[in-house]
């Protein structure tokens, strides 16, 4: 998707980000994501008001998966995928069941409007990548407080972060 933003070829990216890797480099594919992550951030900035509110296509489509991306830069991740979805419903059954309690009834009413669209088998997005991103483009989070506004976005979500919430987060910030 980055080389479409760019205007430019995979392999130009890949030759590219490859003249500046050292020699030793480590988790190649995380590192080669990071770096057309950047480049297409800063393409893709120029007009950011329009993107963000053409929506759920645009913008924040784009940078949701780049934080997906980043999670999962290698084929050898999407094996791990159903594994982790698995894990995520259980996890989510169990943080549901435990609200049943009065605890939880001022639970705010941001959190309660999107509870419903959550609800879907689409990939989710966990913390470290929304830091990851927010240490990219600030408008997300500032890096400093990105892991609470992390925590209070999937509050109802056993910690994942799921497009509809990171969707409306972004309109709501345009605003």
């Amino acid at each position: 998707m980055s080389f479409r933003t760019l205007g430019t070829s995979v392999d130009s990216l890949v030759e590219e980000f490859e003249l500046g890797l050292p020699p030793e480099t480590s988790d190649y594919s995380r590192k080669l994501v990071e770096f057309c992550s950047s480049r297409a951030l800063s393409e893709a900035c120029h007009g950011m008001e329009e993107k963000i509110s053409n929506g759920p296509s645009s913008f924040s489509r784009f940078t949701f998966d780049m934080m997906l991306a980043w999670e999962n830069p290698s084929c050898a991740d999407d094996e791990s995928h159903s594994e982790r979805v698995a894990k995520e419903k259980e996890d989510r059954k169990i943080h549901l069941q435990g609200e049943v309690g009065s605890e939880h009834d001022d639970i705010s009413l941001f959190y309660s409007d999107l509870m419903p669209l959550l609800v879907t088998e689409e990939p989710t997005v966990g913390e470290d990548a929304f830091v990851w991103l927010s240490s990219l483009l600030p408008l997300i989070a500032d890096v400093m407080n990105a892991r609470f506004t992390f925590e209070a976005l999937t509050a109802p979500t056993a910690n994942r972060l799921h497009f509809p919430a990171y969707d409306r987060f972004l309109k709501e910030i345009d605003k």
